[in-house]
């Protein structure tokens, strides 16, 4: 099993900077990350959830600095750096939108993972054009 772990608003997903990393095998703005349970012997990923992104920078940031960012060329390996990259690529997350809300899901809730039930974007901070105007004034 693995999570799904995202960066919400109350009224979508929280926009990022584009990335690889959500399950889709495409390139996405949304802040949706498929993560090894794994991963879980460096970083206990699962409390994050419901927690506001500005309260978790120390913990990521740490757990990035502590890890490390040398990632393995298999995502999948749980080793020190896939789980320290990750760990800052959340980080990252969080500092650009800190006031969204972590969600942390198994993927056995497959009916209710982020990226195939919510396609609403919304951007704290202006953080490229692929974002609309429409996406970060949250209409």
């Amino acid at each position: 099993m693995s999570w799904w772990i995202s960066l919400n608003y109350e009224h979508g997903i929280a926009a990022v900077p584009s990335h690889s990393m959500d399950g889709t095998g495409e390139n996405s703005i949304r802040a949706v990350m498929y993560v090894s349970n794994k991963y879980g012997k460096h970083f206990p990923f699962p409390k994050l959830h419901g927690l506001q992104a500005k309260e978790t920078i120390p913990d990521l940031s740490g757990a990035a600095r502590r890890l490390g960012t040398g990632c393995d060329l298999n995502y999948w390996k749980p080793t020190e750096g896939n789980v320290g990259y990750t760990c800052s690529l959340l980080c990252d997350w969080a500092g650009a939108n800190p006031k969204a809300v972590w969600e942390v899901k198994s993927d056995a809730c497959l009916d209710t993972i982020p990226y195939k039930t919510d396609h609403r974007i919304f951007a704290e901070t202006n953080i490229d054009s692929e974002v609309g105007n429409e996406e970060k004034d949250g209409n």
